[in-house]
């Protein structure tokens, strides 16, 4: 497991995940990390992969997983259709910052718009390049009309895939694997903040 992670966000509430990243360390019993905290401008481009502030941060912090949530807003103008922007602009430089710094990263993605019913990897957003290049792809998505979710291990290298039931403790920010019954609607929009 790793020790040190950094989170990169760029986009959605910091306020609303520092409240979940709040609520779950208190629910374990953990500490809440310190920080350091970057909060980068709306107009900066300090973690655009292709820039020396990237690779910067993570040589700085050193951590052991480097989170990017949402991977494509960490190369701005990439296509994400394009299987060869793809890999020259996301996977070739972070494959070669993962072997050069010693860290690992997890990308996180949304599904595509259309809802067109396809599952597997081809619901996600963007090329399927994404499914064939990665080490390991998951998807995290709600089940049929119960209010439960379903965590997809579609590919993780070394396992056959498998499909795992989740419940989202939305007053802890807690997932936790297995069912629970119909949840309030409030508790079904909170978006996760610690798998375990």
């Amino acid at each position: 497991a790793p020790k040190r992670v950094l989170y990169l966000i760029a986009e959605g509430s910091r306020a609303q995940f520092l409240t979940r990243l709040g609520k779950a360390c208190r629910a374990l019993n953990l500490p809440r990390p310190s920080g350091p905290w970057f909060m980068q401008a709306a107009d900066a481009d300090v973690f655009d992969i292709a820039k020396p502030g990237f690779e910067f941060i993570i040589a700085n912090e050193r951590p052991d997983l480097v989170i990017l949530d949402t991977c494509y807003k960490f190369a701005p103008g990439c296509n994400e259709n394009h299987a060869d922007e793809w890999r020259s602009r996301i996977y070739y430089p972070l494959f070669r910052f993962s072997g050069k710094l010693k860290t690992s990263f997890l990308l996180l993605h949304h599904e595509n718009k259309s809802k067109d019913g396809k599952g597997g990897p081809e619901s996600v957003a963007g090329t399927y390049a994404q499914y064939a290049d990665t080490d390991s792809f998951m998807r995290l998505r709600a089940s049929d009309g119960d209010g439960n979710l379903m965590l997809h291990l579609d590919k993780v290298r070394g396992r056959p895939k498998m499909t795992v039931p989740m419940t989202l403790d939305g007053e802890h920010a807690i997932f936790s694997s297995g069912r629970q019954e119909r949840r309030s609607r409030s508790e079904e929009n909170l978006h996760p903040a610690i798998l375990r």
